[in-house]
This record gives structure tokens, sequence and C-alpha cells, in this order.
């Protein structure tokens, strides 16, 4: 099987997640808006607002800009990778305003985005253009970015004196930008940047919340633990057959949420797949979601559970499970972690293991008839 970490291109041809919506199924209606990608869906629609929402960093589209700028496009990724982008153009269409939004595994700097993105855009065509651009800070509504960079460079085409602007600002492995190719009369470019900011600042908050990947190393339970592996093995089929058992809804997979924070973007020559951790959850804090261009594929969804609780009272830890849902009505425990969930290293590697068939099940639990499971241990033969 070949597998391919999703890494960063050229700025205006970037690689990021496709998010899923809400749920598989297409909406009942669609937004007024002109979408690009049709088949593609990491916008969620917003029928009353008309309005769409980018559910992994909050960047909703669109948004009214200062000067005489109208609504071209909204540009949804499809599975090559497109930006996620807003497309504003000059009534008289000589100028042009984007927001874009990426996601890049290997996180360069601002700088080295910032050049990318101007490198494919109108001035960084001219020939000899090699701005050297500037670091600045920006605090959208509190919450600071301070990897930023921007370049501002004058140039001529057919003519006409015409400015590019670029402004990226980094938050962890997410990035945007806002860029404007226009007239040097147009001066709107420091309103505009003033009205994205604020109309942005929950996506800026998302982003800033997400930024710390989590690191602390957490310990795996493995295979050669021997009599104590099995014992905590037994103790997490007990616990999570008394919670299939008396409360089935808390296992149903939840929606994709703007709390959910992406660790990587997996894509095998079958699948693509989101690695997300939510970190305000700890019963259900990390889902790992099979896609495709239609929406959320729900034949094969994996994810880390508490599985177990210790006690006070009890020498027993807490332990958290890595679950397969293999089939309709049977799931699979493939790794035990002791005390908290993997770090975000841990989880990419034990991802990439269950992927290429090497993280072999350690139990499971089969639905025999509703409401009621049973659990199956290899060693048990």
């Amino acid at each position: 099987m070949n597998i391919r970490w999703t890494t960063a291109l050229m700025a205006g041809a970037m690689l990021l997640p496709i998010a899923a919506a809400q749920n598989a199924s297409p909406p009942s209606a669609e937004p007024s808006l002109p979408l690009i990608n049709q088949s593609a869906w990491v916008f969620t629609p917003d029928i009353e607002n008309d309005l769409v929402v980018h559910k992994l960093t909050g960047m909703t589209c669109p948004f009214d800009l200062p000067g005489n700028y109208q609504l071209l496009n909204i540009a949804q990724p499809a599975m090559g990778g497109q930006t996620a982008r807003c497309t504003y153009r000059n009534a008289d269409q000589t100028g042009y305003v984007s927001l874009s939004v990426n996601w890049i595994l290997q996180a360069p700097t601002a700088k080295d985005l910032t050049e990318r993105l101007f490198a494919v855009s109108e001035g960084g065509q001219v020939e000899g253009a090699a701005p050297e651009g500037e670091a600045f800070q920006l605090d959208f509504d509190g919450s600071l970015a301070t990897n930023c960079h921007r370049i501002n460079f004058n140039f001529t085409a057919n003519g006409v004196p015409k400015h590019e602007k670029v402004e990226t600002c980094q938050f962890g492995k997410w990035a945007f930008h806002v860029n404007q190719t226009a007239p040097q009369s147009d001066a709107s470019f420091s309103e505009i940047r003033q009205a994205v900011a604020n109309i942005q600042s929950d996506m800026a908050y998302n982003l800033s919340e997400c930024a710390a990947p989590t690191t602390a190393p957490i310990a795996k339970i493995s295979s050669n633990t021997g009599a104590t592996k099995g014992d905590l093995l037994f103790d997490v089929l007990q616990s999570q057959l008394t919670l299939r058992t008396i409360a089935p809804d808390l296992i149903s997979k939840p929606e994709l949420s703007s709390s959910d924070c992406l660790i990587a973007y997996l894509q095998t020559d079958q699948n693509a797949h989101l690695i997300l951790r939510d970190k305000s959850s700890d019963a259900l804090p990390i889902r790992i979601i099979q896609t495709s261009l239609k929406g959320v594929e729900t034949d094969r969804t994996v994810w880390v559970e508490l599985a177990s609780k210790g006690s006070d009272n009890s020498a027993s830890s807490t332990t958290y499970a890595l679950m397969v849902q293999s089939a309709p009505g049977m799931q699979e425990v493939h790794r035990l972690y002791e005390n908290a969930p993997p770090n975000d290293e841990q989880l990419i590697q034990d991802a990439l293991a269950l992927f290429t068939g090497k993280l072999p099940m350690l139990a499971s639990l089969k639905e025999v008839q509703p409401g009621k499971w049973t659990w199956h241990r290899p060693e048990d033969k």
C-alpha cells in the first residue's frame, strides 16, 4: 500500500486537509454562493445566514470588504488539495483580494509561505521581482500571531501601475493569507486587513488553540507486558461492554467541529484520512476519519477512547484504547495506552502501523443483537 503524508507545495496550490462536512449526506439545501469544486465539501453550508464555514479553522465566507469589492468565488479543496480560498474582484475588474487558509504537515516559516504565494501571483511574475518583505505581529481579537510576514511590491502591468500586497500569519501547522493585487491608486488594503482581522477572530482563536502539539510521552501497553496486559485488557473489555450496554449513544461518532485539531492528513492509494484531536474531550479525544470527495465514510472509523478509568480506591490506572470500527456491529481493540491518550508523534506512528497491517488486533467486540455485545480475544482460543 502506498502511503503519502501531505506536505507543502507552492502556496498557490498547497495541499491541505479535506475537512469533513457535518454528515456524509449532502445538505438538503445550499447557500446561493459561487462555490468552486462542487463535489468537494471542506466548507459546511450555513443556509440561514447564506455563508459557508471551514469547520477546522472557523473561517467563514463570504464577508463584507471595504471598497468596491464583490465576491467572485469560494474555492473548496478537492482531493488534489487546492487551497480553501475566498476571492473578491473589484467592480472595475482591475483588482483582486483573496483570503486563503492552508494546513502544512511540516510547517515552514511565515516568510517562506509568503514568498511562495508571492511567487505565483501577478507581481511575482514580473522579471527580477525579489522583494525582501518584513516580519510583523498581529492581534486577532486577543489571539496574538507572532509568526507573520508581509511583502509589498510595486510594479507596472500593461502600462498600469499596480501593487501586490501579501501577508501570512501562522498558527501551528495552519496558515492564512491575505493577498491583494490592484492599481496603486487603490489604497484599501489597510482597511481590508483590519476587516479580515476583525471578522476572522473566531478563526484565529481556533487556530491558536490547536497551535501547540501534544508531546508529553505516554506509556504504551505493549504485547510483551504478559499477564499484566491480559488482566488490563480484561478490565478494558468489561468496561467497554458496560458502556455499550447502558449508554450506546456515547459511542456514536460525533460531528466534526471547530474544536477538532488536525494532527495529520494521511492519504493511501485507497483512501484519505483526517487524524483529529479534540482537546476539549477526555472520553473521545482522538478520531481518525476516512474521507472521500463525497464526505465522511462510515464503514471504517478509528478512534482513541477512554476505555477504563481507575478510581482513587484502586491501584488500576486510567486506560485509553485505540479502537477500529471494522464492520457494522464489530469493533476491534488494537492498542492500549496508560494514563493518557497518545501524543501526536505516537499517534501518527500507530496510525501508520494500523493502515499497513502492522498493528494486530488485541480483542474484538461484537453486537450479537441490539444492545447486547460480546468480546473475543485471540488468546482465548
